[in-house]
Order: structure tokens, then C-alpha cells, then sequence
């Protein structure tokens, strides 16, 4: 052992032998950086990426904290299907694109295949671009909007959705024999950050009988209205869930991708159904298809005359 400590201070002490191990290690230590620098750059570009996204969740929710809006309607006024309300901003931020929006939900199941509608307010003491926003800290600002309801326009595909009146809603429920309808008319604007922004027009739902709707029944006017509280049908819409926005984020994102693989035909998401707490269903699916099998059928009709007789 003392041999060889002797050995490697005489070694220690000759130059050039040093020059070389140095070399030597600089070389390994070089080649080792080259085989691992791009594994040692992608991780880098990770990590920085996911610092910056952390960063920019963290800035959106500062930004939500500190302009976030709180509307209430403190009167409201309805003339048939149309509402006048005067609503005020609690909150300590400006609320945007504000609409009126009638949430509906029946026994049957019918609200599966009408869609929620938002019509747009406008306010009654401004133009320009505060037509249809409300500051921080205004109180009792007049509005005016109609409630609307989404069903299929008529005519052959491709369809898309329309806006009827709600009292029309109505009589069609009352014609496919309906009976309870529960309802709940709410004020939606955006706040800065983008989260949306509730109110309801009033406080509790309002449940009626479609057989009972009359021509002269309209929302100021419903027939044996009965008030409902402590109901929790809308909960889903008013206060979703986590796992519900994450199915709703899975869904939208499924639907680009099909999208980005059906290059040649788009495919657009099913919106939510009247009550908001479910897509509607596939009528438009179901109705095209309906609509070509009934073309495909005619076109053999015409080539093979069916039900004649030579």
C-alpha cells in the first residue's frame, strides 16, 4: 500500500502523464454530454413548458379573483315572451355578452331534443360597446331580451337549429301531450377571465301543466303556476361539477380530432339540451338519415315501379 501511494506521487509530479488523465476525463466527460444532450434538451424544453403553463394558470386565476362579477335582477318585467329587467353588478369586475337564457325540463324527456338558447340584451341606457356589459358596482341597469328556445328548422338536411318563442314551446308540449314542465329563466354573462357569470330572473323554478297552456297563457301569465323550492333540477347546469367539465372538455377535444381525421366532412358537437344538463339527442343524425333513406327509396321506386302489376 505505502508502495503504491510512493508510486502515484511520482506519477503526480511528471507533467505530461497529469496533461493526459485530464485530457482523458475532459474527452469522456465530453463524449457523455454529446450521447445525452438531446434527452438533456428535451427535458429541459419540458420543464420549461410546464412552468409556463403553471405560471399562466396561476395568472388566469389571480385575474378571475380579482374581476370577478356578481349580477342580480332586482325587478323584472315581462311583456309575453319578452323581459325587461334591471340588473346590478355587485362584483368587483365587468360582465360581458349577457344574454337571457330559459332553462326547461319535462317528465316525458321532450326537452331532450330542443336545445338552449341565449338571446342577446341589450342595455337600455347605452350603445357602442357597453350596449350589452355591465360595469362594477352599477346597480339597476335596464336590460331588455326574449326567451328563446332551440328546435330544428324545418326542411330537408343538412338542418340546423332556430329560435321559437317560448310560448310556442309550449303549445308544442301541450300538443304531444306533455304534462309537467319545470322551468327557470337566467341572466349569463362572462367575466374578464372567461368563466361565466349567473343570476336567475327569479329566485325559485317555476313548475307548470302544458295541458293547462292556453292562447292567452304566456310567461307573465302561466296557468296555475306552482313556485318549487329546494329543487335541485338544474344543479348539473348551475354548478357542474369537475368531472362534468372534464367530460365536456374529453368530448369537445374528441370531436377536433375526428375532425382533423375526417379532413373531407365536419363533424360539429351536439349543443346542450334544454334543461343543460345533457347534449340533446341525435335528431339531426336520425333525421338525415330518415331524409336520404326516403330520397334512396323513391330513386327505386321510379327504376322498379313497386306494388304494379304488368
Amino acid at each position: 500500500m505505502v508502495v503504491s501511494i510512493t508510486y502515484l506521487t511520482q506519477l503526480c509530479h511528471q507533467p505530461h502523464i497529469v496533461n493526459t488523465v485530464v485530457l482523458v476525463c475532459v474527452d469522456c466527460i465530453t463524449n457523455w454530454l454529446q450521447q445525452w444532450s438531446q434527452t438533456i434538451t428535451g427535458f429541459g424544453s419540458v420543464l420549461v413548458s410546464l412552468l409556463l403553463v403553471i405560471l399562466y394558470y396561476r395568472q388566469q386565476q389571480e385575474l378571475a379573483a380579482n374581476h370577478k362579477g356578481l349580477l342580480e335582477v332586482t325587478s323584472a318585467d315581462w311583456n309575453r315572451n319578452e323581459l325587461t329587467a334591471e340588473i346590478s353588478n355587485y362584483g368587483n369586475g365587468t360582465v360581458s355578452s349577457i344574454y337571457l337564457q330559459t332553462l326547461v325540463y319535462t317528465e316525458s324527456g321532450e326537452h331532450r331534443k330542443y336545445t338552449l338558447r341565449n338571446h342577446l340584451m341589450k342595455r337600455q341606457d347605452k350603445q357602442g360597446e357597453w350596449a350589452n356589459a355591465i360595469q362594477s358596482e352599477e346597480e339597476d341597469i335596464p336590460f331588455k331580451g326574449k326567451s328563446k328556445i332551440g328546435t330544428l328548422k324545418p326542411g330537408p338536411p343538412p338542418e340546423g337549429w332556430y329560435g321559437i318563442t317560448f310560448g310556442l314551446f309550449m303549445r308544442q308540449m301541450k300538443a304531444q301531450n306533455v304534462g309537467s314542465v319545470k322551468y327557470v329563466h337566467q341572466i349569463k354573462g362572462f367575466e374578464l377571465s372567461g368563466n361565466r357569470c349567473l343570476a336567475n330572473v327569479s329566485p325559485m323554478i317555476t313548475e307548470i301543466d302544458a295541458q293547462n297552456f292556453g292562447p292567452n297563457n304566456s310567461i307573465e301569465n302561466p296557468p296555475s303556476a306552482r313556485i318549487v323550492s329546494n329543487d335541485d333540477t338544474f344543479i348539473s347546469y348551475t354548478h357542474p361539477s369537475r368531472t362534468r367539465r372534464f367530460k365536456g372538455w374529453i368530448y369537445h377535444r374528441g370531436i377536433e380530432l375526428i375532425n382533423w381525421l375526417l379532413f373531407f366532412y365536419s363533424v360539429g358537437p351536439r349543443p346542450q339540451d334544454l334543461s343543460g344538463r345533457k347534449y340533446v339527442k341525435r335528431v339531426i343524425l336520425w333525421r338525415t338519415i330518415g331524409y336520404y333513406f326516403e330520397k334512396s327509396l323513391q330513386r327505386v321506386k321510379r327504376i322498379i315501379p313497386i306494388g304494379k302489376s304488368g
